[in-house]
């Protein structure tokens, strides 16, 4: 078993379905018995993998945040990311066959906490994932992620189901989220 398939089995896991977050031991999701992702047939992603020669290079780009609503700035921070990341050179010195990108939710708690103390009703995690699934819907390469979880871990479920392909992950994030966290002192290590 490789590191990507314990990470996965190591943790609690959001459905992908109903987005209820599942024990880490449990094979299903209790609330609407949707498998566990080890154990989904194939995610969004699958069909673009599946079509690359072993070694290919595939960069992954995730975005985490409210997303309350999406906009088609968040839309095209990732084509725009796409753009730079095919224009350069792997960490292997190699240039990237694919780029996927991800969006990330923010979950409900989250989301109404931040919105309630500016007064207003937040749009629920359901409706947040339908929106920015109709965003992206005319980019194959980019999508939201199954449930409410981070892009590293769907690159670690990548990684455990295309093991010819190599990964490298890129983490977008807002200035707000940036300045709030002081994200800057975080590079390099």
């Amino acid at each position: 078993m490789d590191a990507a398939s314990v990470l996965l089995e190591d943790a609690d896991w959001p459905c992908s379905k109903c987005t209820f977050v599942n024990a880490k031991t449990t094979q299903q999701c209790e609330m609407c018995g949707a498998a566990h992702p080890t154990n989904t047939d194939a995610m969004w992603w699958d069909d673009l993998l599946q079509r690359l020669p072993p070694g290919a290079e595939v960069a992954v780009v995730s975005m985490r945040g409210s997303l309350c609503p999406v906009t088609l700035g968040h839309v095209r921070c990732f084509t725009e990311a796409e753009r730079i990341i095919k224009s350069q050179l792997s960490p292997s010195g190699r240039p990237f066959s694919l780029c996927i990108g991800i969006f990330s939710l923010n979950g409900d708690h989250h989301i109404t906490a931040k919105l309630r103390a500016k007064g207003q009703d937040p749009i629920q995690f359901k409706e947040r994932k339908m929106l920015v699934d109709k965003a992206t819907a005319d980019y194959k390469w980019l999508g939201s992620s199954p449930g409410n979880r981070n892009g590293v871990y769907d690159m670690h479920q990548m990684k455990a189901t295309h093991p010819q392909l190599e990964f490298t992950h890129y983490d977008m994030n807002g200035a707000d989220d940036v300045v709030k966290y002081q994200k800057w002192r975080c590079i390099g290590t």
